[in-house]
C-alpha cells in the first residue's frame, strides 16, 4: 500500500491536522491540503485571524468553513462538526485533539514552544520553522522519542530532501563526504536588506501586491542567512560536520 493508497482509506477517519502560521508557506501548505484525501484540516493558528482568513481563500478554501475558537475545547467542538476552528493563540492549537501539528510560523521561539507543547500532548509533530530546529530542533527530537510521538522535518523542503538524498546514498553503500543545495549566489547578494530582496528576486511589482512576500525572510534567502540555517539542520538531521569557516557558495554547474 502506497501512500496515496494510504490516505483515500482514511477517507473516512480522517488524519486530523493543525496548522500554526498562516503566511507564505502556511498559505503553501494550505492550498496542498485542500487538494488531499483523507485529511481533515482541524484547526487553522495565526496571531491575526484576518490574515488567516484572507491565506485560506487565496489557496481556494469556503470561508464559511472556519469558524471562530477561543478555546482548544471550542476548536475541537467545531472540527467535529467537519469545519475548520480558527484560532488565534499557537499553543492553544497545539493541546487541540488532533494527531498532527505543522508548525509554519517561521519564528524560532514561538515555534519551539508550539512544538513542545503538542509533544507534551502527544502529537506528531511536523516541524517547517527550519530556525527553530536549528537551535533546539536535537531537543524535541529526544523529547518526540521519549514521549513516543515524531517530530520530523517537513517533506518537500530543502532539508529534508538533502536529508532523503543521503539516507538514499548511505543505503546504497556510498560514504557520503559532503552535502548541500543549489542556489544563486551573487556577490552583492551579501549586502542585500529586506528593502532591496525583493526587486533581487525579479518579483514584478503586481506580484509583490498579491503575493503576501514578508521582505525580511525573502532577504534571508539572499543575503546567506537562510542555506546557513538549512545546513545546519541538515547536519543536526544526518550527523554530517560544518564547517569551520562560513559557506563557501562555490559554483558547481550541472
Amino acid at each position: 500500500m502506497n501512500l496515496a493508497q494510504g490516505l483515500e482509506r482514511r477517507k473516512e477517519r480522517p488524519i486530523r491536522i493543525a496548522l500554526i502560521g498562516a503566511g507564505k508557506f502556511g498559505t503553501m501548505i494550505l492550498a496542498q491540503l485542500r487538494l488531499m484525501s483523507g485529511v481533515h484540516l482541524a484547526v487553522l493558528a495565526d496571531l491575526d485571524p484576518q490574515r488567516a482568513r484572507t491565506a485560506a481563500q487565496r489557496a481556494g478554501w469556503p470561508l464559511e468553513r472556519f469558524a471562530t475558537a477561543a478555546s482548544a475545547a471550542a476548536a475541537n467542538d467545531a472540527a467535529r462538526t467537519g469545519k475548520t476552528a480558527l484560532v488565534e493563540s499557537g499553543e492553544t492549537t497545539a493541546t487541540c485533539d488532533v494527531d498532527i501539528v505543522i508548525e509554519a510560523t517561521g519564528f524560532p521561539e514561538a515555534a519551539a514552544r508550539h512544538c513542545w507543547a503538542a509533544i507534551e500532548h502527544g502529537r506528531d509533530v511536523i516541524n517547517v520553522t527550519v530556525e527553530a530546529d536549528v537551535v533546539v530542533g536535537p531537543l524535541l527530537y529526544q523529547r518526540a522519542q521519549q514521549k513516543g510521538v515524531i517530530c520530523s522535518l517537513a517533506y518537500g523542503d530543502q532539508p529534508a530532501i538533502i536529508c532523503e538524498l543521503v539516507d538514499w546514498a548511505r543505503t546504497n553503500g556510498f560514504r557520503v563526504i559532503a552535502a548541500g543545495k543549489g542556489t544563486k549566489h551573487l556577490p552583492e547578494y551579501k549586502r542585500s536588506t529586506p528593502e532591496t530582496a525583493l526587486a533581487y528576486h525579479e518579483f514584478t511589482p503586481e506580484q509583490i501586491a498579491k503575493g503576501g512576500f514578508n521582505p525580511k525572510m525573502f532577504n534571508s534567502f539572499l543575503d546567506g542567512t537562510k542555506q546557513s540555517i538549512e545546513m545546519v539542520s541538515v547536519a543536526n538531521a544526518t550527523g554530517l560536520g560544518i564547517p569551520a569557516d562560513p559557506l563557501s557558495y562555490a559554483p558547481a554547474s550541472v
